[in-house]
């Protein structure tokens, strides 16, 4: 499975990649949406984990271009922020999974492993 992490924390955004790498997942890492856009255009992911806070596009905004132009893209947001909302807001847009920071590996493979098995029965 093909995963692409979109944070602008670096630290963060290299962690998951390694974790993930480690665990067989094919991962890539960019640091806003454009360069998430960009990426996807290339290659597509079967998995995008998404920072809600991104400098330039942000994360709602990169969100609605994935869901228009990868539908079958599965999307895991993250925010550092306990905003019911936004919450509200992100899931009504058809995210896959929504996940507070900092996050747990442990809880983010689980979600992905439910996203990839969901991916696998269609």
């Amino acid at each position: 499975m093909r995963v692409l992490i979109v944070d602008d924390e670096e630290d963060l955004q290299q962690l998951l990649t390694m974790r993930l790498t480690v665990r067989g997942y094919d991962v890539a890492g960019v640091g806003t949406g454009e360069h998430a856009l960009a990426s996807l255009a290339q290659r597509p992911a079967e998995l995008v984990v998404l920072d809600v806070r991104l400098p330039g596009m942000d994360g709602l905004e990169t969100l609605e271009h994935i869901m228009r132009d990868y539908p079958e893209t599965h999307v895991i947001m993250l925010t550092g922020y306990a905003d019911p909302t936004l919450i509200a807001e992100v899931q009504a847009r058809g995210v896959f999974a929504f996940m507070m920071k900092p996050v747990l590996i442990s809880e983010l493979l689980e979600k992905i492993e439910q996203a990839q098995a969901q991916s696998e029965a269609l």
